[in-house]
């Protein structure tokens, strides 16, 4: 397992993975825990908040011997839904939780009253085309020269109209362009009598993240600072920190709030040297659907690790010289000088090595 829970740090990836492999339809969740956990039970939950930080349980199941989930789920309302799954922990490692996949649950469609949303999730900003056919009640014939409006509601809105009306082409057609703020249901309605209505159709509209560094390069204990803005305004929405892990999946490493002005500010303080990729996600919800900002790397000079000139107040300096001019010792070659850093670093050479024992 992996390190031990600490009471009252955040969540966190790096003890466990939780990953979402497969959405079959809208039926079956399939995915996988690391760590082995076979035996242990995991959770599909939807995310209900308008913060972001509100989840309820869907359902629950136990990971096989190879430590793979399967939860199948059915939707009885349409809409869009945020998903994760979710390993509670246990004695040996923390909680942790997949990236969540948004899926759009439609109703069943009227073949006489169609209608569809292309594309059916828009960045911010970004239109969506709402078009369908009208054919007369009960049949396939098309119905011309009706007049349809078109209607919606954002999440815990009452629907209401949308746009001006249009009229049905000779072929039964129509269209509608709208450029959404939020996750929002539609349906056509005929303008006048027999006042038939289409099914609904759900449109998806993904916040837009940025993301900036304080530098490109930092140094070994010292700190970057990521900030950015989510659009549109996420006010007091959680929104993560994340960190390329050498398993070329991304994982949690701090959580943190949008503020006032729907921004955000990370500060990261770098333990061992290289280039880092981070990048920032805020889950989604009703409102809106979750995004990430794009990943942005951080190089860490290798001439700022302790073993470095200039290091020599550093708490830990000395520990860390000790532990490098050892491992030179029991790899260098008879007669071979300790490399001229370590020699002006006044580190006492280990004394002679006790004879192993065993294999």
């Amino acid at each position: 397992g992996g390190r031990r829970r600490a009471a009252g740090r955040p969540v966190s990836c790096h003890d466990d993975r939780v990953r979402i492999t497969s959405v079959e339809s809208t039926d079956l969740f399939t995915g996988t825990v690391a760590p082995d956990h076979a035996g242990d039970r995991v959770v599909l939950q939807e995310q209900t908040g308008l913060l972001g930080n509100t989840w309820k349980t869907l359902k629950s199941g136990r990971l096989n011997a190879a430590s793979q989930f399967a939860l199948p789920t059915r939707f009885k309302v349409p809409d869009d839904y945020t998903l994760r799954v979710l390993f509670r922990g246990d004695a040996r490692n923390a909680a942790a939780q997949s990236d969540t996949v948004t899926v759009s649950v439609a109703q069943k469609e009227k073949p006489d009253f169609t209608i569809a949303a292309a594309p059916q999730i828009v960045a911010n900003g970004a239109s969506t085309a709402i078009t369908g056919v009208l054919s007369k009640a009960g049949t396939t014939t098309f119905d011309p020269g009706v007049m349809v409006t078109l209607w919606g509601h954002a999440s815990g809105e009452p629907y209401g109209p949308i746009t001006s009306t249009t009229t049905s082409t000779t072929t039964g057609g129509y269209s509608f362009t709208v450029t959404p703020a939020h996750n929002e249901e539609y349906q056509v309605r005929m303008s006048f009598a027999p006042f038939r209505v289409s099914a609904q159709v759900y449109v998806g509209v993904q916040d837009a993240v940025s993301i900036s560094s304080s530098s490109p390069t930092s140094a070994v204990g010292q700190s970057v600072t990521f900030t950015g803005t989510v659009a549109p305004d996420k006010a007091g929405h959680v929104i993560y920190l994340e960190r390329l892990g050498a398993d070329g999946h991304y994982h949690v490493v701090a959580v943190g709030y949008v503020n006032a002005s729907s921004a955000y500010k990370f500060v990261w303080k770098f333990g061992t040297p290289g280039t880092k990729t981070f990048r920032v996600r805020i889950p989604g919800g009703p409102d809106n659907v979750g995004a990430y900002s794009s990943g942005r790397d951080a190089l860490l000079d290798e001439s700022s690790w302790p073993y470095a000139d200039g290091w020599q107040g550093h708490a830990r300096w000395e520990e860390l010289q000790h532990a490098r001019f050892l491992l030179w010792w029991l790899t260098a070659a008879d007669g071979e000088q300790a490399p001229a850093q370590l020699r002006a670093t006044g580190v006492a050479a280990p004394g002679p090595a006790a004879p192993s024992s065993g294999g």
